[in-house]
């Protein structure tokens, strides 16, 4: 039996569209009404394809942030705690990516912690708690700046699909070579 699975349902629909059209939807179907999933999914993809070339969000300034919510001063840890919550979904997939094991400040394993948690909070609640669906568009917004999604778009079979993501990927690494990319995204 082989096994399929990915870290959230975008991410196995991206890469693995076939089997899921086949296997999964039928399985969600019988539970929830998903006939919306695939379509989203393709819907997501085209969407990063025409925001792909924008500007992404700096891992060079989203590192600063993290090491700042580590500082004794205040003043540091709040002014890094506000810009990561202002660029909302946009900073999950950089956070999300880092290993807080590695940390050496427990105040600033804590506050990363908080944040993934507190921005995952308000990018899938309402404010009255209360759950919201999942949109195109913030799907979208979230997606974008993952390297894991322009991983899967690098290896596809389609050549322009694969060179659209090694660029997006070089801007989101600027100082990694394109073949480390390659290595580290690529088909290994």
């Amino acid at each position: 039996m082989q096994e399929f699975s990915a870290r959230n349902i975008w991410h196995l629909l991206l890469r693995e569209s076939d089997i899921c059209k086949q296997h999964l939807m039928p399985l969600l179907d019988a539970c929830i009404a998903s006939n919306h999933l695939m379509q989203d999914a393709q819907q997501i993809e085209t969407g990063l394809l025409q925001k792909a070339g924008t500007p992404h969000v700096s891992r060079v300034d989203m590192g600063r942030y993290v090491h700042f919510l580590g500082s004794e001063k205040s003043e540091a840890r709040k002014g890094a705690k506000n810009t990561l919550y202002a660029l909302g979904i946009s900073a999950l997939p950089y956070l999300e990516s880092l290993d807080l094991a590695t940390m050496d400040n427990r105040d600033q394993q804590k506050h990363v912690a908080d944040a993934i948690r507190d921005i995952g909070r308000r990018y899938t609640h309402c404010e009255d708690a209360g759950s919201r669906p999942d949109t195109v568009e913030r799907a979208l917004v979230w997606l974008f700046e993952d390297p894991i999604v322009w991983s899967i778009f690098l290896k596809r079979a389609d050549a322009d699909l694969r060179a659209i993501a090694l660029k997006e990927l070089q801007a989101m690494f600027p100082h990694s070579t394109e073949r480390a990319l390659q290595i580290k995204y690529g088909i290994r």
